[in-house]
């Protein structure tokens, strides 16, 4: 349930915006629960939103092809 309000949000909000250019996990999420930040983005390929699982357990998180930067609160975005 937790998941799937974050990608609501996440699709909520690129809807009315008309995008995004980063998403942007903090604390518990963004140091301690690469299974939850994969799941998040997992699907979301479709709005350019791709993760790489090996980079996703060092906190890199996207793929070099993805159009939205996903990053966590301590790194700058590649």
């Amino acid at each position: 349930m937790f998941v799937q309000r974050i990608r609501a949000f996440i699709g909520s909000y690129m809807v009315q915006i008309g995008g995004v250019d980063a998403i942007l996990f903090t604390r518990g999420i963004r140091e301690y629960s690469a299974s939850i930040r994969f799941s998040v983005c997992k699907g979301l390929n479709r709005l350019g939103i791709n993760v790489d699982e090996d980079k996703n357990a060092t906190l890199q998180i996207a793929t070099s092809s993805s159009g939205v930067c996903v990053i966590d609160s301590f790194n700058k975005p590649a």
